[in-house]
């Protein structure tokens, strides 16, 4: 009833589409219905696979596009996250349709599908200016600059709604998310000595210890 908002610390914690697809498995299959959710990533870690067949043959051979699917079917990361409620099956999946449009330089495509991934991870942000960048070594200077403004264009119409909400939400400039640099104190702070979120524990005490 507040929209993607899970409570007055978490406003905009993590960009929306992942929420938003869970809110469609939900809306279509039953509130809360985790059995869904899994079956429907399953479904989307297995599409992941398709793509990777199609990457590898276009950008080597039919072999090594064999070799690759199947080596992303039997992936243990894949098939647990696809059973976790995570980011990482939509964000793969998003990802690798990016690198089939970059592949095939369908630029147009690249940039709804960049604008769709970094609202599912802000992180992706970082690869999209590389592949703006990288427009300019695989095409010529001119229309290097045509597709990389196209691109950027359809992204950054993508991403501004998201940005509009939370400036409304902050009254400030907050881009994509407020998690900036927590989830890289989470894995290499000194404090928590698993690594990863098992460890959370310690980042009350930790960031006293910085203050």
């Amino acid at each position: 009833g507040h929209g993607l908002i899970v409570d007055e610390g978490a406003r905009a914690l993590r960009p929306p589409v992942y929420s938003l697809f869970l809110s469609l498995v939900y809306f279509i299959f039953g509130k809360e219905n985790l059995l869904a959710v899994r079956i429907v990533q399953a479904l989307i870690s297995s599409c992941t696979c398709l793509i990777v067949y199609l990457l590898g043959k276009q950008l080597f051979t039919v072999t090594a596009a064999r070799i690759s699917m199947a080596a992303c079917a039997v992936y243990p990361f894949f098939i647990y996250y696809s059973g976790a409620v995570l980011t990482e099956t939509l964000f793969i999946f998003i990802l690798s349709l990016i690198m089939l449009a970059l592949a095939g330089k369908r630029f147009i495509w690249a940039g709804v599908l960049f604008g769709l991934g970094i609202l599912c991870r802000a992180e992706l942000i970082v690869f999209f200016f590389c592949a703006l960048a990288g427009t300019f070594i695989v095409l010529r200077k001119k229309e290097a600059l045509r597709k990389a403004i196209v691109m950027a264009a359809i992204t950054g119409a993508l991403l501004f709604p998201w940005m509009f909400r939370n400036y409304l939400v902050f009254h400030a400039f907050v881009p994509l998310t407020t998690m900036s640099g927590y989830t890289f104190y989470e894995g290499n702070s000194p404090h928590n000595p698993t690594g990863g979120p098992g460890g959370a524990r310690f980042y009350g005490e930790a960031f006293l210890e910085l203050a």
